[in-house]
């Protein structure tokens, strides 16, 4: 129901709009008439087409658009750079370490306390710039390594999309998964 909120708006708005120029016009030249009324009808009735063309051209459609289109033309090093100051920002360190899988790999760890409770954390992060579906293969490579780590959680940052047995995986790992519609939603890309 959310999503027809704007439509719904736009439609009411030019609703009456409609009929406040039905009302100049009939005032205008002396009275309504049929021809006056019918412009006014055929521009309600076309409401809902121009609500889909404009939107498709100016509204949140274009922006979504934009975005991914963003996101598509993003450099590995840029994400990555993003990711780090995302993390970095939460009281994170992050160490880089080499992999013989692609993508930029990091170690992050954050100690503090909490509740009066000293506490420390270690995960595991791994972005890759691609445009090909992120496997399962893929995902157990990262589990592998982020256990060799001593890593209790991790996650996967990808600019593509996951096969479905990587995200029924990703649910008993403790492993988050951001796809490209994650990055447009989390990010100000």
């Amino acid at each position: 129901m959310n999503d027809n909120k704007p439509t719904f708006k736009f439609e009411i708005a030019f609703f009456l709009f409609a009929a406040i120029l039905l009302a100049l016009i009939g005032i205008r030249f002396g009275g309504l008439t049929p021809l006056n009324i019918g412009i006014c009808v055929v521009l309600l009735i076309l409401a809902p087409i121009l609500t889909k063309i404009l939107g498709k051209k100016y509204g949140t459609e274009a922006a979504v658009q934009n975005k991914m289109e963003k996101i598509d033309a993003i450099s590995e090093e840029d994400l990555t750079a993003r990711i780090k100051a995302l993390y970095t920002g939460r009281g994170f360190a992050l160490e880089h370490y080499e992999s013989e899988f692609p993508g930029s790999h990091y170690v992050c760890v954050r100690e503090g306390t909490r509740n009066g409770e000293a506490f420390s954390e270690r995960g595991a992060v791994l972005v890759i710039c691609t445009d090909k579906i992120i496997h399962i293969e893929d995902f157990d490579n990262f589990r592998l390594e982020m256990k060799q780590r001593g890593c209790t959680q991790g996650m996967i940052i990808t600019t593509s999309r996951f096969s479905p047995e990587v995200i029924d995986a990703a649910k008993d790992a403790l492993i988050t998964l951001w796809n490209r519609e994650s990055l447009r939603d989390n990010l100000n890309i």
